[in-house]
């Protein structure tokens, strides 16, 4: 066979000799015929084989053969075509190598894929018609061969570019070996290897007749008999070899895994009677773990059930997975009413009450903590509830969360009787404000007819004794009228002094302003602290009633400073901003850590600072404390503005 095949080249290049263009022609017709061989053999062994490998390959043989026929008309010398150019068969010749190359290529990505034949030819059916159409009807195919020229440049990439795509088919083919037999694998990638050189020899030639373009369609010749001696020829003569293959591999496989069964049939046969008694001791063991189960959901339903709570167990949903019976006691729905409607529980929430409620289920998500909240609900019988709620996230042994827990209690006694407390602390509040504004309505009175009455009467008496000291010519009555001009001197002013106290005029005739820096020279007179009076000099109108209650509560901070601070200076400043009238009062004495500042009041029974508080409340007012231990106190005071110009004097 071999010595046949050297005859048949040696003819062919003989006859090449003579007549290129029936060279071109036989060498041609063997790749065609070849070409649509291995279709008909493929296609007829469709329905028996496993490798779709063999599928495609045969049917792109026969669209590349098909494409070859063309290209064999159109070679330049044929005259069967218009123009009679190079170029045209130059085309199609690069059209018929990519479709055999990728054919190649991509064959082996479906080794195992359960092929539609229709589809396949299809498709190729498809891809040859829209290269013929670019090359014959759009005429957008590129130019391959140029006379005078030779090959293009695209021509050329083409061919580098085919022969690249051959070589990633062979090392797929080398990658998947074990899907083919071994004498078939060799044929094949000999035959990709032969394509490669041809494509590479056709990169050189300048002239469709030239010995690079004989060089080409030699190797061509050879590649395609190797297809011949891989597809063909064993296909004709060992055709179980080469279509069955793989079920030959499966019932070696199957036969091999009997064996294996039967060997693992005995071992596990004998483990058997090992696995029977571990199973009777597993249901025994299975029995006693359910009857601990049974005894501890009783336990579990005696505390849970029994409770004087209402408590209940939701899942990550809302949807109920434990409530206990004492719902019915509290919201007058039985346990099973929620489980049948989980929005049972939002229904009958207060209207009043489900801004807050849904607040909290959004706090839920939020937290892993205990959350509180007592909302107000509607039960079945229309009363109104007050129910005391905690609830918090719960999770399993390994972190999976559970859902939540909730327990509920009714505590509409509690806060009915809260209400009323704070509706007497109110009242009280009220009573206390009006028992201040009493309280220096008539410390006013008394101050004014101190000074109108008393006063005046000194005044008088002073006056007469000054004159009678004059008239009078001896000296003991003199001795006793200069004593009791001194008296009279010291109770005008311990009269002044007790006026202020009671009543400072100032406060009512020139302000607050005014008032405070008298009281400032009054304290630091009498106690020697520096004393700075602070006014940021715009108008603050204001009523009686809001004066006076600033007054006594900068005057009671002011003296507790004097007292008790220890402070080398006081800052007292009066300002007007966004829409408050402040009064702060600061000093650099010892200072009080804040957190501890009621428990010292209580243990100290000062209710100074409570007072003030209680009497700035009436007025919307606020106060805050900034101190620290060490480095002094500020305490700021503030009243809207417009509550203090609309109120009125009682």
């Amino acid at each position: 066979m071999p010595t046949l095949s050297v005859f048949i080249l040696v003819g062919l290049y003989a006859v090449s000799r003579a007549n290129y263009l029936l060279f071109h022609s036989l060498a041609e017709i063997f790749s065609i015929v070849i070409a649509f061989s291995i279709f008909i053999i493929i296609w007829n062994a469709r329905r028996f084989m496993d490798n779709s490998y063999f599928l495609i390959i045969g049917v792109a043989y026969f669209y590349i053969g098909g494409i070859d026929v063309i290209h064999t008309l159109a070679y330049k010398g044929m005259g069967v075509f218009k123009g009679d150019s190079a170029n045209l068969s130059t085309q199609l010749w690069i059209a018929a190598r990519y479709l055999e190359a990728l054919s190649f290529l991509f064959a082996t990505f479906f080794l195992k894929w359960r092929q539609r034949t229709i589809f396949v030819f299809t498709f190729y059916a498809a891809v040859s018609g829209l290269l013929l159409f670019t090359i014959f009807f759009w005429q957008i195919f590129p130019v391959c061969f140029q006379e005078g020229a030779g090959l293009t440049a695209f021509k050329k990439t083409s061919e580098y570019v085919i022969s690249l795509i051959l070589v990633f088919a062979v090392g797929l083919l080398f990658q998947k070996r074990a899907a083919f037999d071994t004498r078939v694998l060799r044929l094949l990638i000999a035959s990709i290897i032969v394509t490669i050189a041809a494509e590479l020899s056709f990169t050189f030639y300048v002239s469709v007749y030239g010995v690079f373009n004989l060089i080409g369609h030699f190797f061509k010749i050879i590649s395609f008999y190797l297809i011949y001696r891989a597809i063909i020829h064993i296909g004709i003569q060992k055709p179980f070899a080469l279509l069955f293959r793989d079920l030959k591999t499966h019932e070696e496989a199957l036969e091999k895994a009997r064996d294996e069964l039967e060997k693992r049939v005995i071992e596990r046969t004998a483990e058997l009677g090992k696995v029977i008694e571990q199973l009777k001791q597993e249901i025994s063991e299975r029995m006693q773990a359910e009857e601990e189960l049974r005894k501890s959901e009783e336990r579990f339903r005696t505390i849970a059930d029994l409770t004087y709570s209402w408590e209940y167990w939701q899942d990550e949903d809302g949807d109920f997975i434990y409530i206990s019976p004492f719902c019915e006691q509290i919201t007058g729905y039985k346990a099973q009413e929620f489980i049948n409607d989980p929005d049972l529980l939002m229904k009958i929430v207060d209207p009043v009450s489900q801004q807050d409620y849904k607040k909290h289920l959004e706090d839920i998500r939020k937290t892993k903590g205990v959350l509180h909240l007592d909302y107000r609900i509607v039960r079945h019988d229309g009363q109104e509830r007050w129910v005391s709620h905690y609830c918090r996230p719960v999770y399993s042994a390994n972190g999976t969360s559970l859902g939540r827990r909730s327990s509920n209690r009714d505590v509409t006694e509690r806060i009915l009787a809260e209400n009323k407390i704070l509706k007497y602390q109110e009242q009280l509040r009220v009573i206390t404000w009006e028992l201040s504004l009493a309280e220096e309505r008539e410390r006013r009175r008394i101050a004014i007819d101190l000074h109108d009455k008393v006063g005046q009467t000194l005044a008088m008496s002073q006056f007469n004794l000054k004159r009678l000291h004059q008239a009078v010519g001896s000296n003991d009555i003199n001795a006793s009228l200069e004593n009791i001009i001194q008296l009279l001197d010291v109770a005008i002013s311990d009269m002044r002094s007790l006026t202020f106290d009671l009543s400072p005029p100032a406060l009512y005739e020139l302000g607050l302003d005014a008032a405070l820096d008298e009281l400032a020279d009054q304290l630091q007179q009498e106690y020697g602290l520096p004393i700075t009076v602070k006014d940021d000099g715009q108008s603050k109108p204001m009523s009686e009633n809001a004066r006076v209650i600033l007054y006594r509560a900068t005057r009671e901070l002011m003296l507790n400073v004097v007292k008790h601070a220890q402070a080398r200076q006081m800052i007292v400043s009066i300002n007007k901003k966004n829409g408050k009238i402040s009064v702060e009062v600061s000093d650099d004495g010892v200072g009080f850590n804040t957190t501890q500042i009621f428990k010292r009041l209580a243990r100290t029974k000062s209710l100074g600072l409570l007072s003030i508080r209680e009497r700035l409340n009436p007025l919307n007012g606020e106060m805050d404390i900034i101190s620290t231990p060490g480095k002094g106190t500020v305490v700021t005071m503030k009243l809207p503005f417009e509550q203090i110009e609309l109120d009125t004097e009682t």
